[in-house]
C-alpha cells in the first residue's frame, strides 16, 4: 500500500512532463508565436516563400530537408497565430520517384517512431511522437502529385480548437 502511495505521484508527474512536450522539427519545438519559429527555421537555412490565407494563418519556406530540396508550410491558429503544424512537402518529378522518395521517408519514420498507430491507406500513415503525431501521406492530383509529411503539436492542436479551428 504504501508502494502505491509513492507510485501514484510520480506516475501522475511523469503524465504532466508528458503532456508538456511539444513536438520537434529540425530541433526546434512546435510552439509559440510563428514569427520566433520562423527566426529559428532561418537559422538552419530555410528561406520565407509567403503568406497564403484570409487571416494569414499559413506561412511557406523553402529550404533543403534531408538532403531534399522542400517547401514548409507554417500553420498557426487564426487569433493569437501560435504555430500548432509544420508541414513538409516533397514534389518528386515522376510517379516513380514519388513512390521511391514515400517509401524512403516511411521507412525512415518507421525507424524513428515505431510502426504507425493508424493506417488509413497504403500511402496515408500516421506515426506518434513525443508531443505529438506525424502524418505521411501521397497526394495525387491531375496536376501534380506530392507528398507531404505533416508534423501536429499536441498542445498546437488545443489551442487551435479553443480558437475556433
Amino acid at each position: 500500500m504504501r508502494k502505491l502511495i509513492l507510485i501514484a505521484p510520480l506516475l501522475t508527474f511523469s503524465v504532466m512532463i508528458s503532456a508538456q512536450t511539444h513536438l520537434r522539427f529540425e530541433g526546434i519545438e512546435i510552439t509559440g508565436h510563428v514569427q520566433q519559429f520562423g527566426q529559428q527555421l532561418e537559422k538552419l537555412g530555410y528561406r520565407p516563400m509567403k503568406t497564403v490565407g484570409d487571416y494569414d494563418t499559413f506561412f511557406e519556406y523553402k529550404g533543403i530537408y534531408h538532403g531534399d530540396d522542400v517547401i514548409l508550410g507554417l500553420m498557426t491558429t487564426p487569433k493569437s497565430q501560435i504555430l500548432y503544424h509544420v508541414a513538409v512537402f516533397w514534389y518528386p518529378e515522376n510517379k516513380n520517384e514519388l513512390y521511391r522518395k514515400y517509401n524512403s521517408l516511411y521507412a525512415q519514420m518507421v525507424a524513428e517512431y515505431g510502426d504507425p498507430i493508424e493506417v488509413k491507406s497504403k500511402y496515408n500513415r500516421i506515426f506518434r511522437a513525443d508531443g505529438g503525431v506525424i502524418s505521411l501521406i501521397i497526394y495525387s492530383f491531375p496536376e501534380e502529385d506530392y507528398i507531404t509529411a505533416v508534423y501536429g503539436d499536441s498542445q498546437g492542436l488545443l489551442v487551435s480548437k479553443e480558437e475556433g479551428l
